[in-house]
Formats: C-alpha cells, sequence, structure tokens
C-alpha cells in the first residue's frame, strides 16, 4: 500500500477540508485519506492509485494538488509565488477599495453628502468583486457543484447579492435608493486581509518543521575513488587528502558512500566514523549540551555538529531514511492527524454552512415581512450581514491549530509525538507504568560478582566438570545471540576474565578452549527467563535465577551466598541440573529518575508503579530509592504478564476514567506497551518497543515525559479557548447580524479577524513552552 503527500490549494475554510477528505473517502480505490486545513494537506493510501490519478480526483471536488516534495518542504518556490500573488491580490482590492469608502469619511468630515458617481463605484466594485474576489467564485461553484457549501459560497452569496442590488438601481437610475458597492468590496477585501493574516500565521505554527529540515546540509562531501579497500584504506592511513572529495547534492549519497565532514560543518547523513576522532553537538537530537566523543566504529548522526577534528565517515542510511528524517516525517504525521475533538468540530463545519444560508433567509422574510414590511433595503443589509459575519473558518482551526503548535514545541524538547490523539490523551494520565532495566536506570549494568560451584558439582558428574574458561567461553558464545540488557554486560564480564585467565596461565592453550570449537545445539532464548541449550550431550540454562526451574534445588551453600546479593540482578549458569556459575550485576539509576517520580507523583497526581523482570529485593531498592511504594511494585513479571498487568490496572474500578500509560525500552516490553493506552520509549530503544510507543523521547531523558504531560494540558486548555472562542462569536455574532445591528462591512472585519485570533492564541503555546 502507498502512502501518497499531496500540498492542496484551494481550501478556505473547513468545509473544504471537510468536503475533500469526504470525496476521497468515498472512493472505493482509496483505503484511507486525511486531509489537514493548517497544513494544506492531504495523506491518501491506495493500492490501487497513481498520484495522477489522486490530482484528478481533487481537481475534480475542485481544488488542485501537487505532489509534495519533502526536499523543499516549506521554502520551495510555488510557496513563495503563491504568497506573493496572494499578497499583490490584497494591495490590488485595497487600493480600489479605498475611493469607494472614502467619502463616508470626508462626509463625516466636512458634514455633507459626497459620492463618487455610481457608475464609477460600479467599475471599481466589479474588479474587486470579480477578479480579486475569484477565488471565491471559483470555491463557491466546486462547493455547490459537489452539492455541499463552504465559506466561499456565504462570501460570495452576500457579496453578490449586495453587488447586484446596487448594478439594479444604477442602471434604473434609482436615485432614492443607495447604493452598497462599497459593502461588496470592502467585504471582500476584508476577507482577503483575513485569509492573508490567517495564512501567516498558520505558516508559523509549522516553524518547528522549516527549523528541523534546516538543520540537514544541502550537499555532502564525496570521495571520488573507487577501491575494494576503501574502508580499510582510511583505517590505517593517516593522510586525507581533501582532492579526493568533490561536493554533491544530499540526494545523489548513496549507502556506504564515504563522506568527509569539516570542523564546524554539519554532518550530512547517518554513518558510522572509519577515520578520525571529534567531539560532536548532538544536542539537536538528545538536548544535552556537552558534545559527545566520537571515534572510530562510533555512529554519527544527519544535523549534529562536528566541533574540532575532519571525520571520515561512511554512510548507513540515505538522505530521505535518516534518524532526523524519520523524526520530521512523524512529527508532520502527528500535525496531520486528527484528535477525537476535532472529528466533533469537523461534523459541525459540515452543516455549517447550509445552517447560516437557512438563517439568512429567514432572516430576510422576518424583516422583509414581518420586522420592516417591504422595506427590501433593509431585510437584504441583515441578510447580507449574516451570511458575512458567519465564520466555519474560526472553528475548524480552533484544534488542529494548537495541535500543530504543541507538536512542534514537543519536537524541539524531545519529545516525537506519533498522533494527535496521544498528545490530547497525555492530559489524563492517572497512572504511569515504568519499565526499571533501561527506563529507571541507565540500561548499563555491570557485573559486580561471580561465584563458582564447579568443584562443588564435580564428584556428582565427572564428565560435566570442566574448567573456567569453557563456561565463560560458552557464556560469551551464548551471550552475543541473546537481545536482553543485561546480555552485554555479560559479554565484557567474559571477555575481561578470559583474557586474565588467559595471561595468568602464561600459555594460551593451557586450561582453555579454544572458543570457536563449542557447538551449541538447541539454542532456546525465552523472554524474562533465559537460554537453553545443548553441548555435546548435556544441557545448560543461563538466566534468571529466579525464574528458573533448577532454582529450588540451590543447596544451603547457595541459600547463604544470596543473603549479600538481595540488591542484585541476578544470573545463573546450570548443566545438567547443577548450579555451576552464579553472577551479580547492578545497574546505576538515571541521574533524574526521583525528580521525575516525585514530580509525577506530588505535582501532577498521578500514580506510578513499577514492572519488572528482575527479582524482587532488587525491584524493591530501586523503588526504594526513586520513590515508588513497594505495594505499586510488580517484580519477576514475564513480558505477556505484563500486558495482563497493564489491562488489570486499565480495567480497575478507581481507574475507569483514567489514561494509562506505560514506559519501556526493551523487546520484552512491547506487549505491555501496545496495552497502555498512551506508550513512551526512547529513540534508542529496541525496534518493536519503538513501533509500539506512540510517543518517542528523542533526548533519552525522562524529563520529556513531564513535558508531553505538560504541554498536553497546554492544548488541551487552548483547544478549549478556541472552540470557546469560535461558537462564542457565532453563536453571539450571528443573532446580532440578524437583528439588524451590525451591518455588512463590519460583519466582514469581525469574520475576517476571527480566524486569526484563533490562530494567534494557538501560537501564544509558544510563550507557554518557556515554563517547561
Amino acid at each position: 500500500m502507498s502512502l501518497f503527500v499531496f500540498k492542496i490549494d484551494g481550501m478556505h475554510c473547513a468545509s473544504c477540508s471537510t468536503r475533500l477528505e469526504k470525496t476521497l473517502i468515498q472512493n472505493d480505490k482509496i483505503d484511507a485519506a486525511n486531509v489537514n486545513l493548517s497544513t494544506e494537506k492531504a495523506y491518501v493510501r491506495s493500492q490501487n492509485l497513481t498520484a495522477e490519478q489522486i490530482i484528478k480526483i481533487v481537481a475534480e471536488t475542485g481544488f488542485s494538488a501537487s505532489v509534495f516534495d519533502n526536499q523543499q518542504n516549506l521554502q520551495n518556490k510555488q510557496n513563495n509565488e503563491k504568497q506573493i500573488s496572494e499578497k499583490a491580490n490584497l494591495i490590488l482590492a485595497a487600493i480600489l477599495t479605498l475611493p469607494l469608502i472614502l467619502p463616508m469619511f470626508l462626509m463625516f468630515a466636512d458634514s455633507h453628502n459626497f459620492e463618487l458617481p455610481r457608475f464609477f463605484q460600479a467599475v471599481l466594485a466589479s474588479v474587486v468583486e470579480f477578479y480579486c474576489g475569484r477565488k471565491f467564485f471559483i470555491g463557491a461553484f466546486a462547493s455547490l457543484k459537489h452539492k455541499s457549501a463552504n465559506m466561499d459560497v456565504l462570501v460570495v452569496l452576500g457579496t453578490l447579492v449586495a453587488f447586484i442590488f446596487s448594478l439594479f438601481i444604477t442602471i434604473w437610475d434609482l436615485q432614492n435608493l443607495p447604493v452598497y458597492f462599497e459593502s461588496s468590496a470592502v467585504i471582500i477585501t476584508l476577507v482577503l486581509l483575513g485569509q492573508f493574516l490567517e495564512h501567516s500565521a498558520r505558516k508559523k505554527t509549522a516553524a518547528a518543521i522549516e527549523s528541523l529540515t534546516k538543520l540537514t546540509p544541502k550537499t555532502a562531501m564525496i570521495f571520488k575513488k573507487n577501491s575494494k579497500n576503501l574502508v580499510e584504506n582510511f583505517e590505517n592511513s593517516a593522510n586525507i587528502n581533501i582532492d579526493d572529495f568533490e561536493s554533491v547534492e544530499i540526494s545523489a549519497v548513496l549507502k556506504n558512500d564515504i563522506f568527509l565532514v569539516k570542523v564546524g560543518d554539519s554532518i550530512p547523513c547517518d554513518g558510522s566514523i572509519i577515520h578520525g576522532n571529534s567531539a560532536v553537538d548532538e544536542s539537536m537530537l538528545s538536548g544535552e549540551n556537552l558534545p559527545v566523543i566520537k571515534n572510530v566504529g562510533d555512529k554519527v548522526f544527519a544535523g549534529t555538529i562536528n566541533l574540532n577534528s575532519v571525520l571520515i565517515c561512511q554512510t548507513t542510511q540515505t538522505a530521505e531514511h535518516t534518524l532526523l528524517a524519520q523524526i520530521i516525517q512523524r512529527v508532520e504525521e502527528a500535525q496531520n492527524s486528527k484528535a477525537p475533538i476535532q472529528r466533533l468540530t469537523d461534523k459541525i463545519a459540515s452543516i455549517f454552512v447550509p445552517s447560516v444560508v437557512g438563517i439568512a433567509l429567514t432572516t430576510f422574510l422576518a424583516w422583509y415581512f414581518i420586522f420592516a414590511p417591504y422595506d427590501l433595503q433593509t431585510a437584504l443589509i441583515n441578510s447580507i450581514s449574516v451570511l458575512v459575519i458567519a465564520c466555519p473558518c474560526a472553528l475548524g482551526l480552533a484544534t488542529p491549530a494548537a495541535l500543530m503548535v504543541g507538536i512542534g514545541i514537543a519536537a524541539k524538547f524531545g519529545v516525537l509525538i506519533r498522533n494527535a490523539q496521544v498528545l490530547e490523551y497525555c492530559a489524563n494520565i492517572g497512572v504511569m507504568a515504568f519499565d526499571k532495566t533501561g527506563t529507571l536506570t541507565n540500561g548499563k549494568p555491570e557485573v559486580i560478582n561471580m561465584q563458582n560451584f564447579i568443584n562443588a558439582n564435580e564428584n556428582e558428574n565427572e564428565n560435566s566438570a570442566k574448567n573456567l574458561d569453557f563456561y565463560l567461553q560458552l557464556i560469551l558464545q551464548l551471550e552475543k545471540q541473546s537481545n536482553h540488557p543485561l546480555a552485554l554486560a555479560m559479554q565484557n564480564f567474559c571477555q575481561q576474565k578470559i583474557s586474565k585467565i588467559s595471561k595468568i596461565s602464561k600459555i594460551s592453550n593451557i586450561n582453555s578452549t579454544n572458543f570457536h570449537e563449542i557447538s551449541i545445539k538447541n539454542f532456546e532464548e525465552i523472554a524474562g527467563k533465559g537460554i537453553f541449550c545443548c553441548v555435546d550431550g548435556n544441557n545448560y540454562f543461563l538466566g534468571n535465577l529466579e525464574n528458573s526451574e533448577n532454582s529450588k534445588k540451590n543447596n544451603q551453600n547457595l541459600v547463604e551466598n544470596l543473603q549479600n546479593l538481595q540488591n542484585s540482578s541476578l544470573v545463573a549458569l546450570y548443566e545438567n541440573d547443577n548450579l555451576i556459575l552464579l553472577f551479580s550485576l547492578q545497574d546505576s539509576l538515571r541521574k533524574n529518575a526521583k525528580n521525575i517520580i516525585q514530580t509525577l507523583q506530588n505535582d501532577l497526581q498521578i500514580q506510578t508503579i513499577m514492572l519488572t523482570g528482575d527479582n524482587s529485593q532488587t525491584a524493591e531498592n530501586i523503588g526504594k530509592q526513586v520513590g515508588i511504594l513497594p505495594e505499586n511494585i510488580v517484580a519477576k513479571i514475564l513480558p505477556n504478564h505484563k500486558a495482563q498487568e497493564i489491562s488489570k490496572i486499565k480495567s480497575a474500578p478507581q481507574n475507569q476514567y483514567k489514561i494509562i500509560a506505560m514506559i519501556g525500552d526493551g523487546i520484552n516490553d512491547a506487549p505491555a506497551l501496545s496495552q497502555a493506552d498512551v506508550a513512551f520509549s526512547f529513540i534508542h530503544a529496541s525496534d518493536i518497543a519503538q513501533q509500539s510507543a506512540d510517543i518517542i523521547l528523542t533526548n533519552n531523558n525522562l524529563q520529556a515525559i513531564i513535558t508531553a504531560i505538560k504541554l498536553s494540558k497546554a492544548c488541551r486548555k487552548k483547544i478549549k479557548q478556541n472552540l470557546f472562542f469560535a461558537f462564542f462569536y457565532n453563536v453571539i455574532g450571528i443573532p446580532l447580524a440578524a437583528m439588524g445591528t451590525l451591518n455588512p462591512m463590519v460583519s466582514a472585519l469581525a469574520m475576517a479577524l476571527s480566524s486569526f485570533c484563533v490562530v494567534s492564541n494557538a501560537l501564544s503555546l509558544n510563550l507557554i513552552s518557556k515554563k517547561f
């Protein structure tokens, strides 16, 4: 299934975007569609249609579409030309409208009546109406053609009635009746002004995407020569000739290309260092101000800055698949998604225009037959005021404008939100579940103790007795195939221990076993338990001591030794049900874990719990350090049981109206993350954890959780303010216009400013964000 992203031109209000989205969804060959007024984009999924065919469908609906080029983003030439054209159109309308309204000001100043010749007024007003306001007629015709109505219909109806009425009086030379050419021209000009201000403000809501895009260099210095041993040559050579590199467009860089990064330059692509070392500023990804020291073999990321030494790197991802590109794509997808509250406003917007037309018609009939019998002038003016003051745009922009700004701000603070619904849910989080290893802790445990039980088992089974080196080699080989967070710590420890044994023996072949001679069969890793395998007819188990079926067989000597290891994670190696080695590992807390837990509990009134597969003693010790109560800790839990625990929490009566959130980073956390209402993970977490998460913390900092929740609450407040303003404006403005207290020009001014006020209120989130 292909995902197409289109730039849409011609949408002026929420009714436009709703109509286009409805048309796309109703097409049998389109699987899904989402149209966003704020970003002026359409996301379409289809297996059977090409981009050209979809563009044709959009055109038949009355809009124009073009395939969105992510590389150009918001600064492409077409957008600039469109903005210049709209500005020129507005200036022309204002220049032609000024002579029409100037006599009114002169009349007030000189206290005598002054009026331009009516035919001259008709000429000026016709240019404003049919040339400057032509897009309203195009939009209204397309809307009516598809049996719907949008804001363009209201503007065209209001101004056209005033213009035709005035033209009729002018042609028949009815001097006793006033003309309203200035009303039609002023309405068109003010609506154009309102849309121009609204578009300018909406462009600022996309500033986050624009700033991220600017981080990616446009070119890269690529190595010109072709060599089979290119990487090895750079690894072994200290001589770098800059003439061997050429500058190419970033889109021309391929995977495995070798590129050079000068001091002070931004790194153009994700890659790994093959020559040199330097400090790299990764603050745009991590939020940390301190530079990161990078050496040969380390990964580098597009958009980060090389600070103090030339680097030679090899690309691991092309420009469109870099970490930065993925962040930009996810932010855009989130900004174009719809929150539940927005779907309600879309439904209201779809019936808004027909309702307003009905109210305007009722107003005309009421004034003409009841309040001012047979006074055509008064009835027309009041009905025109109703048509012009109504504004579905304010209603349609109330939610997406605030969400766009909020999601953009979140990205700047290292919070990558997948969809708008999640941002809305975060404000109602009542329970926050934490994984332990790699979440509350740094995820870099170390082996602090190893206990040897080899000699204790020699008398029971002489065939199973082997030297320590063999078992360490076996563990090293098994852990290299494991994805468990403790695996790397075990590998490092065994490698160091094997090297030490080799040095002590003086002769490497004595009392040691060649690593490659170990033939492992029936390898099986069970998440939450450990690894099972068979070597030379012997059965081995390597894993969590307390989850082991053999743990009950531990002798009294082991029980006594465990008394000193209560705050450690325990990993045991069994051979044929006999304990061979016991390792204790400890992990350090994240530096701000305690403060985060305290803020959640005390400031945000969110219950915190811990779900871990580790032993109870270690879990409770970590809980005590960060402030999680023992009754809120569930230890020795398997991955599928984590998900069951989340379901249990969600179904509890006290949590009926609460959002349940979970944060984890491992493969074993994926089921629980999928089960939670809101799932958090880290940018460097396992792939499946990231895929299961709704929010990715790109800076790997738990503080981003607090930022996401506070930002969600601020966004919800802005959405409520915007919706209140949009509803209040229409509920008050339309009746006032119907009662004849507002003339069409005042109504047009109010309508023009309403959308601008809604977007400006959303932009004020940028001021609030400084408090995070």
